[in-house]
């Protein structure tokens, strides 16, 4: 067993404050496990859900190497949230993956007017494929300043 490694408790705890002191990756563990009984798996759906309520909005802003247009930076700078943490990137400039991972919420200023299908590495159109697959909310911001909607 290495240094970092963590030892993994078989069951949750039936106690909510050592279930709230587990690690996320005993929640993980845990949730993935087929033997939980149903009053246990609620109760770890529960502690995660409420850790992810409790974690600050992080919003990842991404426009390829073209740069944005100012309806998009306009509309961009209105996205709904109360006092988040921005990131901005340039699409080509991050991993698209670990800039994913990294947010809450992304906001794609792409040039296309339309969505492009099967898009490249770089462009940003991958990065609001990537976290739609990832499940993190996407907003979609046209060159005219106007939201894509999904047809």
């Amino acid at each position: 067993m290495a240094s970092d490694d963590v030892e993994i408790r078989e069951r949750p705890p039936r106690k909510r404050r050592q279930l709230e002191q587990a690690l996320e990756v005993e929640l993980a563990v845990w949730l993935a496990r087929d033997d939980l009984t149903p009053s246990e798996r609620k109760k770890v759906e529960a502690e995660k859900e409420r850790r992810k309520q409790d974690a600050p909005t992080i919003v990842g802003i991404v426009w390829g190497r073209e740069g944005r247009t100012p309806a998009q930076f306009a509309a961009a700078r209105e996205f709904p949230q109360t006092d988040p943490d921005v990131y901005e990137t340039l699409a080509h400039a991050a991993d698209f993956h670990e800039f994913v991972k990294a947010v809450n919420r992304v906001v794609a200023l792409p040039k296309e007017m339309s969505r492009v299908y099967d898009p490249p590495a770089e462009s940003v159109w991958a990065y609001v494929e990537y976290a739609r697959h990832r499940g993190v909310p996407v907003k979609v911001i046209l060159p005219d300043g106007s939201e894509y909607r999904e047809e």
